[in-house]
């Protein structure tokens, strides 16, 4: 790849980027609004109860994971309709099995968490994977691509549907169903939408000759999914069992806004990664330059996003869910240094996936795996909520470190070279940390004021990002 069209193709990638985000950031905030109201209509237990049946349903979608899309992604042959169609056929018969399978488990499920009413839900929640086994596999090309703008619009109206049928419910019925309907509607409408920006014929014959290459790359990424759930539901799990439901809907619901720096990186820049990484993967010295530059971006972006949520504290649920989402112990800047390293995290996964090799992946959330419920289950029962975030905390640096090793070899790279990189981050955290000191020094805001004085800081440090990496040509001359 010359210079020129590596400087053409990372202009895509802005684009990318640029598309994934503003459609994300609009659907979150959409239905943060729309949780605002819900938090007002709905009680703490019924969200609790919401997290609890969705944890069976990651269990099962995890443990059946195909790994088609990061495939298609990654294959030379993910433009073929007839590789498409066979996707179809396994993405299909997957749903099936996964509605089954939950139809079954949901006695099991309401005896564990001791909660008859759980049955039901998971009865009508069912559907959801089903739904969502029929989605269309070309979505994939237009990811392998770069053509984010079709997904993210897709994406947001998507959650406009979901979020208007929850509220509908909510105001007519509040209860824990106004949750279930509004995501099987989101699911539904997603659906929908992936025919129509992404159409395909897929009743012709399929291409079955890519089955060798399909289980090659399958086995190579077996287990991470289950990996990733089992540490995704370990608060469902840990909290929901060891605590109470409504202490668990207080932790989802606050991770909802400490999450920030994860939500940016995982959805918006990790999912326009593994394209970009699969595309570079054979020009080692390229994809090395994209990888340091992507990590020294998304700790500049990610850090200081963490540090102002942690500094606002309980002053931010207070003001957006109400006093009764409040918690005894600091439950939010524990979330936020999660959110922060869950970020980081994002940087390595995408590369393994991208350049074919998951296996390394899976080593990564084995040991945070081990971590998190080593010391969960303890600090479960003697901390609660909070002790489940420092669990989660340790999990992440665990798989940090060794995410980080392996990527450097990957990509050929060395530590001295990652900390060159790092340097910005480092003095632009803490210079943040010196200004928030000074402000709570000088005058020690509370509440709404806290957050005035966050909110404040963090939409200048926006103006500032949008200035230096999101604009086209200057963020794609500072890629290439």
């Amino acid at each position: 790849m010359s210079e020129l069209e590596m400087r053409s193709f990372m202009q895509r990638v802005i684009a990318g980027f640029a598309w994934q985000g503003s459609g994300r950031i609009g659907e979150r905030v959409l239905r943060f609004t729309v949780n605002i109201i819900l938090a007002r209509i709905l009680t703490a237990g019924d969200f609790g109860l919401f997290a609890a049946v969705l944890a069976p349903i990651a269990a099962v979608e995890t443990f059946t994971f195909l790994s088609s899309g990061p495939f298609v992604i990654h294959n030379e042959r993910g433009r073929e309709t007839g590789v498409l169609r066979t996707i179809f056929l396994l993405n299909a018969a997957r749903g099936i099995l996964l509605c089954a399978l939950l139809f079954s488990f949901a006695p099991l499920v309401a005896d564990f968490f001791d909660r008859p009413g759980i049955r039901s839900l998971l009865l009508v929640m069912s559907i959801q994977p089903l739904i969502a086994g029929f989605m269309s596999p070309r979505l994939h090309v237009l990811e392998k691509d770069l053509k984010f703008k079709p997904v993210a619009l897709n994406g947001l109206i998507a959650a406009v549907f979901g979020s208007s049928v929850a509220l509908v419910i909510a105001f007519q019925s509040p209860s824990v169903w106004a949750l279930v309907y509004g995501k099987i509607a989101f699911t539904s409408a997603s659906l929908v939408g992936s025919w129509l920006i992404a159409p395909m014929n897929p009743f012709r014959s399929p291409d079955f000759s890519i089955f060798g290459d399909f289980r090659r790359y399958a086995l190579g990424a077996f287990g991470i999914p289950i990996l990733i759930m089992a540490v995704g539901q370990a608060p469902a799990i840990l909290i929901g069992r060891l605590d109470s439901m409504e202490s668990l809907g207080v932790f989802s619901l606050t991770y909802r806004l400490a999450e920030l720096p994860v939500f940016l990186s995982l959805s918006v820049i990790g999912s326009v990664l593994i394209p970009t990484y699969s595309t570079l993967q054979a020009d080692r010295q390229k994809l090395r330059r994209v990888w340091l530059q992507a990590w020294s971006v998304i700790c500049i972006v990610t850090l200081p996003l963490a540090i102002l949520v942690a500094w606002s504290g309980d002053s931010l649920p207070q003001l957006v869910w109400g006093a009764t989402y409040v918690t005894e112990r600091p439950l939010v800047p524990v979330l936020a240094l999660v959110g922060f390293l869950s970020g980081m995290l994002a940087i390595t996964g995408p590369l393994f996936w991208g350049v074919g090799r998951p296996e390394m992946d899976r080593m990564m959330q084995l040991v945070r795996l081990l971590v998190v419920y080593g010391f969960g289950i303890s600090l479960a029962i003697n901390y609660g909520a909070e002790g489940v975030g420092w669990a989660l905390a340790l999990g992440l640096m665990a798989a940090l470190s060794i995410g980080v090793t392996g990527a450097l070899g990957v990509v050929g790279s060395t530590f001295l070279a990652l900390l060159r990189k790092s340097l910005p981050c480092i003095v632009i955290g803490s210079s943040l940390c010196g200004l928030l000191y000074l402000v709570e020094v000088m005058f020690s805001p509370v509440g709404v004021e806290r957050l005035v004085w966050s909110g404040t800081i963090g939409l200048i440090w926006a103006f500032v990002l949008i200035g230096l990496f999101l604009l086209p040509r200057g963020g794609a001359r500072r890629f290439a």
